[in-house]
C-alpha cells in the first residue's frame, strides 16, 4: 500500500517513467546489431535485487562453451575510458573498472569485460577479438543501444513491495515493461507472483535463491570455520541488511561492529583507518565482508591478514529450462531436460 508522500509524488513518477519509454524506444530504433549472439541480463528496479551474482551464473554457464564477453558501464569508477579486460591476465582494479566488473572478471576463465560509457563502442573489439564468443549485457534491460536476443530480469521482494516509478516506488519504468522479458528470474514467491501478472505467457519465470556457502580468506580462498567467529562486518552494497540475514540463517560469526558504507563506495585511507581501529578493539576478529567490497579493501596492507569473505551460491530451479533457451541462442542444440 503506498505511503502519503509516494502518493503525493506519483505524478512525477508518471513523468520519469514515461520519459524513460520514450528515451528507451527512440535508442530501441537506433540499436546496435551485433554479429555475435547478445544475452542482456537486468531488472526493473533501483537499488541491489541480487543482479551481480546472476550476471556472473549466467557467465559461468556460457562459458562452459563459448567464450563469454561482458559489457558493462562500470559504475563507480574512476575514469571514462573505454576498457577490455582479457581472461588470462592479472584481474582488471576496481578503480578503473567498476568493483562489479572487477568481481566479475575474477569468475571468467574464458573471456573478457568490457567497460564503457556506450556499450556499443566495445562490440567491435569485442568481435574481431573473439568471433566465437557471446556477449552479456551487465544492467542492460533499460539501455536498448544494443539489440540483443535474450532479455533475462530479475525481480526481488523489494521490487514487488514497491511497484511503482521512481520517486514514489522503486521501478526504472512501468511494470508492464516485464513484457519485454524473455526469460524471469524471481527471488521469492512474492516477487514470483508479482511477475507472473505482467509477463508474456511465452515467456519463462523460474525462482531463484542465494544460498550462504561458507566464509573463506580473501588471499587464499581457504575456507574458515565460522560458527560463532566474532567478525568486524564492512558492507558497501545496496541492502546490506541482506548480508546479516544470510549470515544469522547460517549460524555465522558473531558481528562486534557493522561497518556501512554505500552501495560503490570507494573506500579511503581514512576508511582502512577506521577499520583497522575497529579490528585493533576486537583483535581475535576477522574482517567479514562481500566479494564486491574485498576487491576494492584488498589494496590495504592492513587489512589483507584479516580479510575474509561470504561466499555466496546461485540456486535457480529448473536451470535446465534456462540452459535449453541460453543454448538455442548460442546456436548450439539443446541437452535433454537434466541433462
Amino acid at each position: 500500500m503506498p505511503n502519503l508522500l509516494s502518493i503525493l509524488a506519483f505524478p512525477i513518477s508518471t513523468l520519469y517513467a514515461s520519459v524513460a519509454a520514450a528515451v528507451g524506444r527512440a535508442r530501441q530504433l537506433r540499436a546496435v546489431r551485433s554479429p555475435l549472439p547478445v544475452i542482456s541480463v537486468g531488472n526493473v528496479s533501483v537499488g541491489g535485487s541480487g543482479k551481480t551474482p546472476l550476471t556472473i551464473h549466467l557467465a559461468q554457464l556460457i562459458q562452459q562453451t563459448r567464450p563469454c564477453i561482458v559489457l558493462s558501464r562500470g559504475y563507480g569508477r574512476e575514469e571514462d575510458d573505454t576498457l577490455i579486460w582479457w581472461s588470462g591476465t592479472p584481474p582488471p582494479a576496481p578503480e578503473r573498472y567498476g568493483d562489479e566488473p572487477s568481481l566479475i572478471a575474477r569468475r571468467l576463465h574464458n573471456g573478457a569485460i568490457g567497460v564503457a560509457r556506450r556499450r556499443a563502442d566495445l562490440l567491435a573489439i569485442a568481435v574481431a577479438a573473439r568471433p566465437t564468443g557471446v556477449i552479456l549485457l551487465d544492467d542492460g534491460f533499460q539501455h536498448r543501444g544494443v539489440a540483443r536476443d535474450l532479455d533475462v530480469v530479475i525481480v526481488d521482494d523489494a521490487t514487488a513491495n514497491a511497484p511503482y516509478p521512481i520517486p514514489s516506488g522503486r521501478l526504472r519504468e512501468w511494470p508492464g515493461a516485464l513484457g519485454r522479458a524473455d526469460v524471469i528470474v524471481a527471488t521469492s514467491p512474492n516477487a514470483a507472483a508479482w511477475a507472473e501478472r505482467y509477463r508474456r505467457q511465452q515467456s519463462l519465470l523460474l525462482p531463484m535463491r542465494t544460498q550462504f556457502d561458507g566464509v573463506v580468506r580473501w588471499h587464499d580462498g581457504s575456507p574458515i570455520p565460522h560458527a560463532n567467529v566474532p567478525v568486524i562486518l564492512a558492507t558497501g552494497i545496496a541492502n546490506p541488511e541482506r548480508v546479516t540475514k544470510m549470515l544469522n540463517e547460517a549460524g555465522g560469526g558473531r558481528v562486534m561492529e557493522w561497518l556501512r558504507f554505500k552501495d560503490h563506495h570507494r573506500y579511503t585511507r581514512d576508511d582502512a583507518a577506521t577499520i583497522a581501529n575497529a579490528l585493533q578493539r576486537h583483535r581475535t576478529a576477522l574482517l567479514l565482508t562481500t566479494e564486491k567490497d574485498a576487491v576494492k579493501l584488498e589494496q590495504f596492507p592492513e587489512l589483507q591478514e584479516r580479510l575474509a569473505v561470504m561466499k555466496i551460491r546461485v540456486v535457480i530451479d529448473q536451470e535446465e529450462r534456462l540452459i535449453q533457451v541460453l543454448q538455442r541462442v548460442m546456436g548450439q542444440p539443446p541437452t535433454e531436460a537434466g541433462g
